[in-house]
């Protein structure tokens, strides 16, 4: 793979040397929206952000609590219960968390799966739950 991305690489960029991330792409029919008049946010969009921050700051603690230091579970019950303990957190990344958590819900995938593959009932092989399959 490295053999064929590093060609391509190079052709790139002596094709098109001008190109930068600061150069505006046109999209034909793409509308431009500017403000002109900054306002108050509206108080949900205030809310939101108190939400967001405080699951921020709330999440380490979570994680402290309830994990161990490389991830696992504490207290495990049911295979599906401990993946859905994390499931939102890429999501909550995306509307605006920090980066810290989708990093802590990608380790917390991995930790759970390494756990149910080879620390309790085996239930995981191959990073499929063997029941389902």
């Amino acid at each position: 793979m490295r053999l064929i991305t590093v060609p391509i690489f190079l052709i790139l960029f002596f094709v098109f040397p001008g190109i930068s991330k600061t150069d505006t792409v046109i999209i034909p029919g793409m509308v431009t929206i500017t403000a002109s008049v900054r306002e108050a946010p509206p108080g949900w969009a205030v809310k939101q952000r108190h939400l967001i921050k405080t699951i921020n700051e709330a999440a380490p603690i979570y994680l402290e609590k309830y994990t161990y230091r490389g991830g696992t579970m504490r207290e495990s019950r049911k295979l599906d219960d401990d993946y859905e303990n994390f499931i939102s957190w890429p999501l909550f990344y995306m509307m605006g968390g920090d980066e810290k958590i989708l990093d802590w819900g990608l380790q917390e995938f991995n930790a759970i799966t390494r756990q149910w593959t080879y620390q309790r009932q085996k239930s995981v092989y191959k990073e499929f739950v063997k029941q389902y399959d």
